[in-house]
């Protein structure tokens, strides 16, 4: 052939042939539905990468979920690390063609090379069944179909189906009214309780000695509903198996009668084989032990029925306040024992010690009297014995014998200045204090020399009292005979 010819003749070829490919006449075939969004010679590309044979980092390159698994090493793809996409997936067949291969067919699919084995009821149940947009939950499966070809093809992807039961089923056990982290069964699987074979039937392997409330005695008998019912929503069997289950105390399922006076142990007082009949009680392990008189006490003379008894019962919480709150106010007394004893309510056993704790001690002479002639019964009141409010100046005891004469002294500092309560007639009187200092001669002198008796009217009564102001201090206030001798 001619050289002019040959090179004529070549030209011409790639003339026709890019006039033909610019009208798809060289298309080995139209692309299947799944790729209709890649039709057109100028998408080839996006798969033939430098004009070669699709293989599978150009399909990787797009079709990054399956890249994702791959990566994991989970799924079909990613657990033997399938690489021959070609194999199972080819295109240019039609719009109708299906791209994906069953070698051995669909139904004889081993569905473990998934990583997920299909048991129980499950084998009953058609592909479409799971795979289905419904189930489809993985991000990047969802956000890849939505973005790259249309969200109707999630109702025919494999991908992004979990494995877990809640994945497909509805958590009955979740309460609506609290959040799904409380419920004891995060980070659990169904299996522990329930089968593949019979779903509403718990597993009859299940044991209940692994939780924080093992069963024992009359529990073993109860059925599960028993203790984990419905509460929200009667018309379903919604239990709840929440951590509040796992801290379980009795008052959550049984009545409290006693009103959560003895806390929410049970069993220290009752035994789970038989409620109503109660162990043996040790009081003394409570807050308030039983000792003396009060061991004789029948328990229902003070554990009354609907009436809540304090946690730290006071003597007056039973016995009658014979003193009329005199003692209630006073933070010493929170109890009666200062003065009484289990022993025996009488005699009191109110000591000295215990009085020198008030606000007035017993010295001297104080302790020889009896407490009856302190404390009296005030007229205008209806107490049994005055022991609080008494008045503490020894006028409120003591007849003033000075008429007066140290109305003011009392009020400051009592008798005390001149007196003691050793003995009452021993003064510890200080002249010099005065103002009339004694000096001289005078320091000798008897008291009696110049305090002299007169009579004065005491309560309508004329009466001898010895005269100590007002007194003349001047010399011829006592010396005034001297003067005419």
């Amino acid at each position: 052939m001619y050289p002019r010819l040959r090179n004529y003749l070549f030209i011409m070829l790639c003339f026709v042939i890019h006039t033909q490919s610019s009208f798809g006449q060289f298309s080995p075939g139209e692309l299947a539905e799944k790729h209709q969004y890649l039709s057109g010679n100028q998408y080839c590309a996006e798969c033939h990468s430098q004009g070669k044979t699709v293989d599978a980092d150009d399909c990787l390159k797009c079709h990054t979920p399956i890249q994702n698994r791959m990566n994991q090493k989970s799924g079909y793809h990613g657990i033997d690390n399938k690489m021959n996409c070609i194999k199972c997936h080819s295109d240019h067949n039609g719009v109708q063609f299906q791209m994906i291969f069953w070698e051995n067919g669909k139904d004889n699919f081993k569905h473990q090379e998934t990583g997920y084995v299909i048991e129980g009821k499950h084998k009953e149940l058609a592909c479409e069944k799971c795979h289905t947009q419904k189930y489809v939950l993985a991000d990047d499966v969802i956000n890849w179909e939505t973005d790259t070809r249309d969200p109707y093809f999630l109702n025919t992807t494999f991908l992004g189906i979990p494995v877990e039961c809640a994945g497909c089923h509805e958590d009955i056990h979740v309460n609506e009214t609290l959040l799904r982290e409380y419920s004891i069964f995060t980070g659990k699987v169904c299996t522990d309780c329930h089968n593949q074979t019979n779903w509403k039937e718990a597993s009859t392997g299940f044991d209940h000695s692994k939780t924080k409330f093992p069963l024992k005695l009359s529990h073993i008998k109860q059925t599960c509903i028993k203790c984990h019912p419905d509460g929200s929503n009667p018309e379903k069997i919604d239990l709840t198996f929440f951590d509040t289950y796992e801290k379980l105390t009795c008052i959550q399922c049984h009545k409290d009668i006693h009103q959560g006076s003895y806390g929410n142990t049970c069993e220290g007082c009752h035994a789970e084989d038989d409620w109503k009949k109660p162990l043996v009680f040790d009081h003394n392990k409570t807050k308030f032990p039983i000792k003396e008189k009060h061991t004789t006490v029948l328990c229902a003379k003070c554990h009354i029925p609907n009436k809540l008894l304090e946690k730290n019962p006071l003597c007056r919480d039973c016995h009658e306040d014979k003193h009329q709150n005199q003692f209630y106010t006073d933070d010493r007394w929170k109890d009666c024992s200062p003065c009484h004893q289990e022993t025996g309510w009488m005699p009191s056993y109110f000591s000295f010690a215990d009085h020198d704790r008030s606000q007035f001690q017993l010295t001297g002479a104080h302790r020889a009297i009896p407490c009856m002639l302190c404390h009296q019964v005030p007229e205008d009141s209806l107490l049994t014995v005055r022991y609080s409010g008494i008045d503490r100046l020894c006028s409120s005891c003591h007849q003033d014998t000075h008429n007066n004469q140290f109305s003011v002294q009392i009020l400051q500092n009592n008798c005390t200045a001149c007196h003691t309560t050793t003995e009452w007639k021993i003064l510890l009187f200080n002249h010099s204090q005065t103002r009339y200092p004694l000096d001289g001669k005078h320091i000798n002198v008897a008291c009696e020399k110049c305090h002299k008796l007169e009579d004065v009217v005491l309560n309508g009564e004329i009466s001898s009292v010895i005269r100590y102001r007002p007194l003349g201090s001047e010399c011829i206030d006592c010396h005034l005979g001297q003067l005419y001798k």
